[in-house]
């Protein structure tokens, strides 16, 4: 906590250079777009990339290369030092970012924390020239932070690290980072906010798959954790309004009933499945949850009764029309290519968020 402490008075009486970001510092793209839209692209759909509608992107966020924290190497670049999917996304006059996810070499289960990285001014060092380079090889436009793994003894050490990546970005390079869905007391949303461009408001975690309950992945309201919540919580925190970008699935999770009560029902999650998978091998009849906003099918298979939640057109319209109520940032899409060959989610974002600027 002193060295955090220290760091932000050099910052302040100017013996370490770097510039604040403020929401009116917030870097607007060419799209025609009145929020960002922003796009995750996993590197394994690449061939899918060309079937994309960048006209509907404000950016699109390569997912992921792993970075390990006990060594600040990169382990794998996933094909971005090739991808054209970056350069279909630059011809439309887009952004591109770079996603960076904490992955040890190791797959021991005490490895997984990035305490090493945030704790090594070394690692750290090594780590920030690391992104720098990606970000140079394809002259993209920022990085965006996962948060995987992040506790309360890092948190210090987290802010410490972001502050300092930012300094070293070039003045037209953003810095984005993805926020667990449940809000950790822990972060420090004050610190962060005067560095960070955008907060990305995870659509995991508000349905946790190991608490044996079935439920929706991403909903609005719920009697436990929700996308509403989620929002106040942060915007009390300090996050501003403008730079929360709220992440929508294109997935759904799939569960079987084991116990089924009035209120309640018990269930085993068995796997998650796109929004293309849903379309083609589930055409039972679907139903909506009112309070979550959030689709759903009931069916039996081989004697098992199963429960699929997803979001579809309807119940991401409803997401997409809390975004402008609030007056949210934007939103962003977990994850491109997991609706391919279905054109109505892109029409949707055309509806929501492209034709309203035409039409003010």
């Amino acid at each position: 906590m002193r060295l955090l402490k220290l760091l932000l008075i050099l910052l302040a009486i100017g013996i370490v250079s770097c510039k604040k970001k403020d929401s009116k510092d917030i870097k607007v793209t060419t799209t025609p777009h009145h929020k960002k839209v922003i796009g995750f692209h996993p590197y394994q759909n690449e061939g899918l990339h060309q079937r994309y509608d960048y006209d509907q992107l404000s950016a699109l966020a390569y997912t992921s290369v792993a970075l390990d924290p006990a060594s600040g190497e990169l382990l794998a670049l996933n094909n971005w030092e090739k991808t054209t999917t970056i350069d279909s996304m630059l011809s439309k006059g887009g952004k591109v970012y770079i996603t960076i996810q904490l992955r040890h070499l190791s797959e021991a289960k005490e490895s997984l924390s990035p305490s090493a990285l945030l704790k090594n001014k070394t690692i750290m060092t090594k780590s920030i020239t690391n992104i720098q380079y990606l970000l140079d090889l394809r002259k993209a436009d920022g990085v965006v932070f996962d948060l995987d793994n992040l506790d309360t003894n890092d948190s210090a050490g987290f802010t410490k690290y972001m502050i300092s990546l930012a300094c070293q970005l070039k003045p037209d390079q953003e810095l984005l980072i993805i926020l667990p869905a449940v809000q950790p007391n822990y972060l420090d949303i004050y610190s962060l906010n005067q560095y960070v461009d955008s907060f990305i408001l995870s659509e995991k975690g508000y349905w946790d798959t190991e608490n044996n309950t079935v439920g929706p992945v991403a909903p609005i309201r719920s009697k436990k954790n929700s996308i509403r919540s989620s929002v106040k919580n942060y915007l009390a925190l300090g996050v501003p309004k403008e730079k929360l970008i709220l992440s929508v699935p294109y997935y759904g999770s799939l569960w079987k009933i084991t116990q089924k009560t009035d209120s309640t029902q018990a269930a085993t999650f068995l796997k998650y499945l796109t929004y293309k998978n849903i379309k083609n091998a589930y055409p039972q009849k679907v139903k909506y949850d009112s309070l979550a906003k959030s689709a759903y099918i009931e069916m039996v298979v081989d004697g098992s009764q199963l429960q699929l939640w997803f979001d579809n057109p309807q119940t991401l319209a409803a997401k997409y029309d809390f975004v402008n109520q609030n007056d949210l940032g934007g939103v962003a899409l977990s994850y491109l290519g997991h609706d391919d060959g279905y054109a109505e989610l892109w029409n949707l974002l055309d509806e929501k968020f492209n034709q309203q600027t035409a039409s003010k």
